[in-house]
């Protein structure tokens, strides 16, 4: 079994001096302690596990971030803007946030089964009222704020 790593310093040495090996304690070490704390009881619980640890993660140290969290929805809704603060914080000059901008237009998975033309002949997933319980039940134990993950 892997020893779970103590602090966030002992993270950060592992991150930054063997970035591979790092990446992948902290991972197993963060989602394995939800799962213990949580308890999903199905796939789709222990997906959102996987999905919602790392927020979790992130919520409880954001202050150790020099930026607010960039969400999706802030990258589609107002891109040149998000961009903007992420590059200030970087050092990025904001000449390139046009370049940048149609980046993100442009789709990463293309010519791959995560492309954006298979992907829209996924079907969405429907939800049992019972489901949404489970799902929303589980956000509380996780601690995740109900306004991003209400089912």
């Amino acid at each position: 079994m892997v020893q779970e790593i103590d602090s966030w310093e002992t993270g950060m040495y592992f991150n930054t001096n063997f970035p591979k090996l790092g990446m992948w304690l902290f991972g197993y070490q963060y989602e394995q302690r939800t799962s213990d704390k949580v308890k999903p009881q199905s796939l789709l619980e222990s997906t959102m596990v996987i999905f919602g640890a790392p927020y979790s993660f992130f919520l409880k140290n954001r202050h150790c971030y020099a930026l607010p969290e960039v969400t999706y929805e802030n990258l589609v809704s107002k891109p040149e803007g998000t961009l903007s603060a992420v590059f200030d914080v970087c050092g990025i000059s904001k000449l390139l946030i046009p370049e940048a901008v149609t980046a993100l237009n442009r789709d990463s998975q293309a010519g791959t089964m995560l492309s954006r033309d298979k992907m829209a002949q996924v079907k969405n997933l429907e939800l049992t009222a019972l489901d949404r319980k489970k799902l929303n039940e589980l956000v509380k134990k996780m601690e995740l704020p109900e306004s991003l993950f209400h089912f």
